[in-house]
């Protein structure tokens, strides 16, 4: 009996994850600025992040050159 409860679960569970094979995402129209923003608030470009430099540059020491 347990089993069954338990494999019920799961499959109840389980099932809410599932999206049909034809799923198309929704297209969002998004403005390239919003209403009220000033020139100089606009989105910049963004600077490189820590994530995509060279870890040994990242400390700036001699030590961890290569």
């Amino acid at each position: 009996m347990r089993r069954l409860i338990a494999l019920s679960l799961i499959m109840l569970l389980t099932s809410g994850c599932a999206v049909g094979p034809n799923y198309k995402r929704p297209s969002a129209n998004v403005p390239a600025t919003y209403r009220g923003t000033m020139p100089q608030e606009a989105p910049q470009p963004a600077a490189e992040s820590l994530g995509d430099q060279k870890w040994w540059r990242c400390f700036k020491t001699s030590s961890f050159k290569i």
